[in-house]
Parts: C-alpha cells; sequence; structure tokens
C-alpha cells in the first residue's frame, strides 16, 4: 500500500482496525552476560522497574491536557473546540483519558517510543486517537523524505504517514526514534532478573539444616538416592526451614555457611532501586525507597520529580499534540497545557495559608479558590432596590 493511499480513503475509517494489532512485534530474545534474555515481560518482572514505570505512566495519565485559547491578553479554556473533549474526555471509544495516556507513556518509557493513529474525517478533522504497540511499528521515510510509519498488523502491513500518527519518543539520537530502554539497559535490567532468580532458587531449592551428610561406611548408588529423597523431603524449602534431623548409622552432618556474597544478597536489591531510578530519572522515594525521605522534604521531593521526572515528557506530550492535532487556522492562537496542580496540592493549613495571600493581594477571587477546591461558586446576591429603604 502506498502512502498516498491513506489520502483516498471516501468514508471516515482507521487504516489500522483495533483488532489487527495483534502483539507480532517484539524483541530477538538474546541472552545477557548475566545469561538471561530481557523481554518486556521479564523486565517488568522487577519490581523497581514495574513500580517506576507504573507511577510514572499513572501520574502522566492522572494529569488533564486542557486545550487553551488566547482572548487578548487573557486566556480561556476552549471548551467549544472539539479537540478539547477529545484530549480530556475520550481519546477513543473504547478507552478513557487516564487509560489511553497510561498506555502510551508506558510505551514511551519501555521501548523509547509512544505511537497513535489519528483517525480523521474526510476533511482532515481529528476524530479519535488509537495506540499502536510500538513493536508493531518501523519508522522510516517516504519518497518525499518525509517521516512514515509501517505498521505490522495480522493481516500484513499498512503504511501511515507522518501527518496520520502521534509520535512521542524518548531520548534520541536523530530525533525521530528514541532509545529502546529494553536494549539500552539490558545488561543491568539482565543481572536484575539473574539476581532475582537466584534469590528465588536459593531459597526455594535449599535444605534447612543445609550442609554435607557423611558416613564412615560406603553406601551404594540405590543408597544415596533414598537418602537424598528422604532428607529432601523432610528439610528442603522454605516451608520445612528449622525441622529437627534425626541421623542414624553414623551419619554426621557438617552445615555450610552463607557466602559473603551470598549474604549481600539484600544488599543488591537496594542497590538496583537507585540503578532503574537512575534509568528512569525518577527520585527513589517514588520507587518506595524512603531511606532518605522525611515529611519535611517530601513535599520539595514531589516538586522535584514533577520538574525533574514529569515535565520533560509533558512538554513533549504538549507540543506533540498541539503540531498534530491543531488546525493551521488555530495553530496561533490555540496551545495544549497539562493541569498539574493536583500533584503539587499540599496540606489543607498550607493551601488556606496560599488562598489567604492570594485573596489579600487580589490576584484570586473568591470563587477561583473556591473552584480549586471542587466547590461551587457563592450565590449570586441580589443587588438591593434602590429607593426601597427611603419608602420604607
Amino acid at each position: 500500500m502506498s502512502i498516498w493511499d491513506i489520502f483516498k480513503k471516501k468514508e471516515t475509517k482507521r487504516a489500522v482496525t483495533w483488532d489487527q494489532l495483534a502483539r507480532l512485534g517484539g524483541f530477538i530474545e538474546q541472552p545477557t552476560l548475566s545469561g538471561v534474555s530481557v523481554t518486556e515481560e521479564t523486565a517488568l518482572g522487577i519490581s523497581a522497574l514495574w513500580c517506576g514505570i507504573k507511577v510514572i505512566s499513572q501520574d502522566v495519565g492522572s494529569l488533564e491536557p486542557v486545550l487553551y485559547r488566547e482572548v487578548g491578553q487573557q486566556r480561556e479554556v476552549a471548551t467549544s473546540n472539539p479537540i478539547h473533549a477529545l484530549l480530556t474526555e475520550s481519546p477513543n471509544p473504547e478507552q478513557t483519558r487516564p487509560v489511553f495516556f497510561e498506555t502510551l507513556q508506558s510505551h514511551a518509557l519501555l521501548f523509547g517510543n509512544a505511537f497513535a493513529e489519528i483517525e480523521r474525517t474526510n476533511a482532515g478533522e481529528p476524530v479519535a486517537l488509537w495506540p499502536i504497540h510500538p513493536g508493531n511499528v518501523t519508522v522510516g521515510r517516504d519518497e518525499a523524505g518525509k517521516l512514515a510509519y509501517e505498521v505490522t498488523t495480522a493481516q500484513g502491513s499498512v503504511v501511515l504517514s507522518g501527518f496520520d500518527v502521534l509520535h512521542v519518543p524518548g531520548l534520541s539520537a536523530d530525533g525521530s526514534v528514541g532509545y529502546k530502554l529494553l536494549q539500552v539497559a539490558r545488561e543491568t535490567l539482565g543481572f536484575g532478573i539473574a539476581a532475582q532468580r537466584y534469590g528465588s532458587s536459593f531459597f526455594g531449592n535449599s535444605a534447612r539444616p543445609s550442609g554435607v551428610l557423611q558416613t564412615q561406611g560406603q553406601l551404594n548408588e540405590t543408597a544415596r538416592d533414598n537418602l537424598r529423597k528422604s532428607w529432601n523431603q523432610l528439610h528442603q524449602g522454605t516451608d520445612n526451614v528449622g525441622r529437627i534431623a534425626i541421623l542414624e548409622e553414623g551419619l554426621v552432618f557438617t552445615p555450610f555457611q552463607l557466602t559473603n556474597e551470598q549474604s549481600q544478597y539484600k544488599d543488591i536489591l537496594n542497590w538496583f532501586v537507585y540503578e532503574v531510578a537512575r534509568f528512569l530519572n525518577c527520585p527513589p522515594s517514588k520507587l518506595h525507597s524512603l531511606e532518605k525521605a522525611t515529611w519535611g522534604n517530601l513535599e520539595l521531593l514531589n516538586q522535584d520529580y514533577l520538574t525533574t521526572t514529569l515535565r520533560p515528557w509533558l512538554i513533549k506530550w504538549e507540543k506533540e499534540l498541539e503540531r498534530k492535532l491543531l488546525s493551521e487556522r488555530d495553530k496561533p492562537s490555540h496551545y495544549v497545557e497539562f493541569d498539574t496542580t493536583l500533584l503539587l496540592r499540599a496540606d489543607i493549613s498550607t493551601r488556606y495559608s496560599a488562598y489567604a495571600t492570594a485573596l489579600t493581594n487580589g490576584f484570586l477571587t473568591v470563587d477561583e479558590v473556591r473552584a480549586r477546591e471542587n466547590l461551587p461558586p457563592l450565590p449570586v446576591q441580589p443587588e438591593p432596590i434602590q429607593g426601597a429603604n427611603e419608602e420604607a
């Protein structure tokens, strides 16, 4: 299919239907130096990575992208523009706004790219946004040298123009395709997966007591197998820790001590939390590592999280939404901005003190303060009738 065929549609429909987007893409499972393969599923099995991807994606999904219109020196929410409802309500008939942006943000974090098809009318107006798994997309260029996206489906492949694809890349070498975290960090993630599997095998397979059974005599193969089997049945696994061992026929049990490497297993897990935090550019406190977080600095950590972690992603989303969804007529006066006030919502005494300052200095009205607290405006008081007091 030529890219120009996309513009020859006679009716409003998607170039890639929802049921065509089978999970055909992905990564080749090449083992890392630690001996394990890093895939989407195995990487998300690391609790620190799962937590980081989930926290950032859910926070982006919880923030509302508001379409504003400049009117003179002021701005107002462009509720009459159909793009406003597309962004704040349901980007498509099957997903709500939080689910849509959460899904795409997780793609951007894991795969370095977030893709969504823009369904348009024959007049070119956006009517829906449909997420596409990055494993199904190959970024290239058409004959004119413009970006084009080949989407692999269960029925073949479809080429979409850059005009019809919402694309937010992460850190990129050329600005068009982002680096894939699962490839850049594959050795670090492979080490984490290997450490996790080592811990599981250690606690699942080690016998308690653990060591060597010795005897002065000589056991034949059948006796050794029976002894090993009966010993493991009684003492192997975490459910049998601490059971009393009864030795017969001159058997002597010599326990093993944990090596230094085995004793440092917990330290390895804690270290990996900071590794994931660095890759995601996320404070360790957001990964539930609260060693350096206190009630006094938690608000500052949230501010740093918004500025350092979320804001770069939000700006990318805002500019891509403006570039691909707004018409040339609306671009000079309309813009998209995520509402981040909920993330910085302080405790009630701090908020009320700030409101008092705002009311005193006149840059907020009572109704604006009430709106920030999800309260309705004050009822309008009827104006007194002139001359009523005089007649009375």
